[in-house]
């Protein structure tokens, strides 16, 4: 992996002031501290990513519009110039019978998330579309097999599994299509099982291996 042209983007929203009143609070803070934990993973020495918007693309607490738009912009303007693309998401994942995956963001709404949160299809389409070869995809949130839109199986088998769901890319799901996940309230700062689990230093070699 070649730090000078490997491009990082983190995606997480622990926040939702829209939600409404489905639930009495759907806010996730471990998400924050995921955000700045893969942030000083991936920009240190093990990893050596820059700290410039080519490289490393942070987007915590936006809406879907924000998120989508900066994405795009993103890929767009290196497109050609990398050989590897890091994506992650952290937040609430909500599965739609006909359209599969949706991920929330700041502005999403319970009762009409499928016009205020993001498509998981959107995104996918954003990173096949890359022009990028190898390419490592996690998604941290409920239902996130959803991402690949198949039924894989046991949460255990996410973890155990690389899912070719994109050609070139080596993908994480922190869940099984029917498995609805929580975070630990009793530690709000600890990072969630998946980060634990493929979020460190050990894991950088296996990446590699996956995607070559």
């Amino acid at each position: 992996m070649n730090p000078e042209k490997t491009k990082v983007i983190l995606i997480g929203n622990s926040e939702y002031p829209d939600w409404g009143s489905q639930r009495d609070d759907p806010s996730i803070p471990n998400v924050k501290e995921n955000l700045k934990m893969l942030k000083e993973i991936f920009t240190s020495a093990l990893f050596g990513i820059k700290e410039d918007e080519d490289h490393l693309v942070e987007l915590p607490e936006k809406k879907s519009d924000e998120i989508l738009e900066t994405v795009s912009r993103s890929l767009r303007k290196t497109r050609g110039m990398m050989e590897t693309l890091i994506f992650y998401y952290a937040g609430h994942g909500i599965p739609h019978q006909q359209k599969g995956l949706f991920l929330t963001t700041r502005n999403t709404k319970w009762d009409s998330f499928e016009y205020n949160s993001i498509e998981a299809k959107d995104l996918k389409d954003l990173i096949e579309n890359s022009g990028i070869p190898e390419k490592i995809v996690i998604i941290d949130c409920c239902h996130a097999e959803g991402f690949s839109k198949g039924k894989m199986g046991t949460v255990q088998a996410q973890f155990e599994q690389a899912v070719p769901i994109i050609n070139g890319t080596f993908s994480i799901f922190s869940s099984a299509w029917i498995v609805h996940r929580g975070f630990r309230q009793s530690n709000l700062n600890r990072p969630p099982i998946l980060q634990r689990r493929f979020l460190k230093p050990s894991m950088k070699e296996k990446w590699e291996e996956a995607i070559t």
